[in-house]
């Protein structure tokens, strides 16, 4: 059975860390002294903890999935650059008063999303309900095996790191990706789309969930940004009928 997949450094076993990447530790303590103590993150420790599957979510047999709603993005949505009461998929979960399962994975795209999410149809029961937070439409995974001989998935950012040929069109199989994953919760429960990327909300007609602040990283949302996300899912949730 496949496993839904999470975190580039999965590794089969629960790990926590107190930075999301080598150089996040050096890049706050700039961020601190420009910023100073009025700053939210002066203090304020973040811990990550990641599930076996590699989520900041519960393990996955402890989850009550027929009485949940289970959120899918990317970084925004893992939360990074927050503490995790501070992520929207938390604050939703208060709002709701239901478990909400944070299944974002940072730096991946459309396409690991929609795996992601058939995986949850044919593997486990049928949630409340299913949240799409769209990344990027131009990002894209490529199977492979590492230096320990391991098959993973690499995670392709096009500012980042080398870009395939623009001839793969990978904007039109993302729309692809996210019209199958729309044809496969249609009529079965509350299904809510958006997107913190402009061209992703144009190219997919979903709503813009706005950046008001940031995190620690000073890259991704910050509290105020997640308390808006998490009222904006919920409220198109409740309409309907969650």
């Amino acid at each position: 059975m496949r496993k839904l997949m999470g975190d580039k450094g999965y590794l089969g076993r629960p790990k926590s860390k107190d930075w999301e990447d080598d150089g996040a530790e050096k890049h706050y303590r700039k961020s601190r002294k420009t910023l100073g103590p009025d700053w939210y993150y002066y203090d304020k420790k973040i811990t990550f903890e990641y599930n076996s599957n590699g989520f900041r979510a519960p393990e996955f047999d402890t989850i009550d999935w027929a009485n949940s709603v289970v959120v899918f993005g990317d970084s925004f949505t893992a939360g990074d650059g927050n503490a995790i009461e501070d992520i929207a998929t938390t604050l939703l979960q208060d709002m709701l008063e239901m478990p909400v399962i944070n299944l974002g994975s940072s730096g991946t795209g459309i396409d690991l999303a929609c795996w992601n999410s058939l995986l949850l149809h044919e593997t486990y029961p049928r949630p409340k309900a299913v949240v799409q937070l769209w990344s990027s439409m131009h990002r894209y995974a490529e199977y492979s095996t590492d230096r320990n001989e391991r098959s993973v998935y690499s995670f392709h950012l096009p500012q980042r790191k080398p870009y395939c040929a623009m001839a793969h069109h990978w904007d039109e199989r993302n729309k692809m990706y996210v019209l199958a994953d729309r044809v496969l919760w249609k009529d079965k429960l509350p299904y809510y789309e958006a997107s913190m990327f402009d061209v992703t909300v144009e190219e997919l007609e979903v709503d813009f969930l706005e950046e008001i602040d940031l995190g620690r990283d000073l890259d991704h949302w910050g509290p105020e940004s997640n308390i808006v996300a998490a009222e904006t899912i919920a409220t198109n949730l409740k309409k309907q009928g969650l």
